[in-house]
């Protein structure tokens, strides 16, 4: 599935990840700490 829309949200402590498709309707979402979201979005 291809996507349209990715957004990160930063906080103090935690990234939220969050992808949609090109219906606008969530894929997927994630809620990180710092040292695993780089590992998250560069995943295959």
């Amino acid at each position: 599935m291809k996507l349209m829309r990715a957004g990160v949200y930063l906080a103090k402590n935690v990234f939220r990840i969050h992808c949609a498709n090109f219906r606008e309707q969530p894929t997927e979402r994630h809620r990180l700490p710092y040292e695993y979201w780089l590992q998250t979005v560069l995943k295959d």
